[in-house]
Formats: C-alpha cells, sequence, structure tokens
C-alpha cells in the first residue's frame, strides 16, 4: 500500500466540503481520475431535490407503498432485505433522516391524523427546514437512478443484483414505472495478506478435540513409561475384567487421579494444546478476513488493479466479438 499517496489524497478534502460523501468522492478522483473523472457524481442526498412527486405520494400513499414493498421483500427471502415496518397510527418509510452531525433515522408517516406528516421514530415532525434533508434507502435510491430518463443500463455488483429484483416488483407494482434494465458485474481480487495464519472449522474441531484427547492420554502421546503410567495402564487392560461395580468405579477415579498428576507435571503440553485451539480459532477469523473481496479499492497495489482493469478489457473484448 502506498500510504503517502493515500495520505496525500485525503488532505485537505474538508475544504471542498464538510459532508463525507463529498469528501470521499474527492479522494476517489485523485486515487483514480481515469475512472471517477469519466462521469459525474450523485449523492444520495440530492436525490430527493426535485422530486416532489415522489415524496408527496410517499407521504399521502404510505399504507399501500409499505404493503406493497414488503409484499416484494417477501419474494426475495435471499437477497437480505428487510420489511417496513407498518403500524396502526404509523408507517414506516424507505427514507433517511439526515442532518448535521446526527445519526441518520429512520423516517415514518404518521398516519393517526386526517393530514399525515413525516416523523422520526421517536415522533419528531419533519417539516419545512429545521436542518434535516430527506435521502432514499437503497431501494428507493436505485429506483431513482433507474429511472429511464436518467439511464440506459444499470450496473450492480452481485449484491445490488439480488435486491434490486425487489425494487423493481415493488416500483412496477406501487408506481406503475419500469425501471431501465439492470446487469450484474463482478470480479474476485483478494489482498495479499502475506504470512497471515489461517485456518477452517475442521482445525478448530481438531484442535479441541486434540486438547479433550491430550488430558486423558498424555501417557500415550508423550511416550510416558513411569510407575504411574504403568499403573494406568494395568487399570486399563483388566478394569471391565472385573464384574464388582466398587472395584471398576474406584479404578475408574484413579485413572482420573492418575491423568490429573500427569497433567500436573506435564503442564506445558497442556497449555500448548490449548494455545493450539486459539490459534485455530483466530485463523479462522483470518481466513473471513483473507477471503474478503470487497476492501477499498484504495488498498489494493496499482499492479493488481491494472491486472484487473487488463482482464475485464479481455473479457469484454470476447462478449463483443465472439469471432475474433
Amino acid at each position: 500500500i502506498d500510504r503517502e499517496r493515500l495520505i496525500g489524497a485525503f488532505r485537505h478534502t474538508d475544504r471542498e466540503s464538510p459532508f463525507l460523501a463529498y469528501q470521499m468522492d474527492t479522494v476517489l478522483r485523485r486515487l483514480a481520475p481515469g475512472y471517477a473523472n469519466a462521469t459525474p457524481s450523485r449523492f444520495a442526498s440530492e436525490l430527493l431535490r426535485d422530486e416532489a412527486e415522489v415524496l408527496d405520494r410517499l407521504l399521502h400513499d404510505a399504507p399501500r407503498c409499505a404493503r406493497l414493498y414488503n409484499d416484494a421483500v417477501r419474494a426475495f427471502p435471499g437477497a437480505g432485505v428487510t420489511r417496513l415496518s407498518v403500524e396502526p397510527d404509523r408507517v414506516e418509510t424507505p427514507l433517511w433522516a439526515m442532518g448535521w452531525m446526527r445519526p441518520r433515522r429512520r423516517v415514518y408517516v404518521d398516519v393517526a391524523d386526517s393530514t399525515p406528516m413525516f416523523v422520526t421514530e421517536d415522533g419528531e415532525p419533519l417539516g419545512a427546514g429545521g436542518g434535516v434533508t430527506l435521502a432514499p434507502r437503497a431501494l428507493l435510491m436505485t429506483a431513482l437512478l433507474r429511472r429511464p430518463d436518467r439511464c440506459g443500463l444499470f450496473v450492480h455488483g452481485t449484491g445490488g443484483g439480488a435486491y434490486d429484483r425487489i425494487t423493481e416488483r415493488w416500483w412496477g407494482e406501487w408506481r406503475g414505472e419500469a425501471l431501465a434494465p439492470m446487469a450484474t458485474a463482478t470480479a474476485d481480487v483478494r489482498l495479499d495478506f502475506d504470512g497471515l495464519p489461517v485456518a477452517g472449522r475442521a482445525d478448530v474441531e481438531r484442535a479441541v478435540w486434540r486438547a479433550h484427547h491430550l488430558s486423558h492420554n498424555l501417557d500415550r502421546e508423550l511416550g510416558l513409561n513411569d510407575e504411574r503410567t504403568r499403573a494406568k495402564r494395568e487399570l486399563l487392560d483388566h478394569m471391565h475384567d472385573d464384574r464388582d461395580r466398587r472395584r471398576r468405579g474406584a479404578s475408574f477415579r484413579l485413572i482420573h487421579e492418575i491423568n490429573r498428576e500427569l497433567a500436573e507435571a506435564h503442564p506445558d503440553a497442556i497449555a500448548e494444546a490449548d494455545r493450539a485451539v486459539e490459534r485455530a480459532r483466530v485463523g479462522v477469523a483470518n481466513a473471513a478476513v483473507a477471503g474478503k473481496r470487497d476492501w477499498p479499492f484504495l488498498l489494493y497495489p496499482e499492479p493488481t488493479r491494472v491486472a484487473l482493469a487488463e482482464q475485464i478489457e479481455a473479457r469484454r473484448r470476447r462478449v463483443v466479438s465472439p469471432l475474433g
């Protein structure tokens, strides 16, 4: 990672705008001008400025909007989208309330009175002014972006491609409008965490089994042959020969006592087995991190990004000109 380049890209972004989205846009344009500067940016906070009709429909048609939204969510349960809350006196909308130095808040329509109004979850009215901006949540945002007068083809990753099937169904049934076509594109590039120890679930299971097994079998694992170890073997070899339950119980307790003595005499072996369990569990967490393919692009080395771009271009040429 070119840390100096990254630090330089973030330098003085607050002079461009106080808003984080604008600042990150500046960073992207500095780091990848060939891509980021090719098209204008659209910010979620701006999408509803000229959408008075959409906001009016959300306000006055909230119950029907939420019902059709939830029907669409139920139709695609694997997309990971939660349903909107519908209560007797208020209905959740696909909007965020955004205010300076405040976390974004869910927006509801209060339908308790004859005149509906936008409110926050705690009932605060969201009227004109007040320093609050209404911004679309994911499904509404892509619906606005995919209007045919704004978009010819909307390209999603695999996650967006899954949830935007909900958008198409909801928007078509609620608004009676078809959205621009959608396509998905994805490519797997992973960061190189050189030397990072990784493990799988099977490694954890083996380590846990060995730690448990070791405490009962130190003599065999360590190749011990002292007097107490020989006594344990003699008990194990002949314990089931004796049908007297009390004597067998006494033998069983003695075996456990010898195991405890061996564990006390060889604490390092026990401790190492416990550390192996912890290492395996950390390795599983490391594997999840190392396997991620959605790190910010600016963390990937330039050669990796160039190679990916070349692979995409080669694939595009094959698709456009299949006969070469």
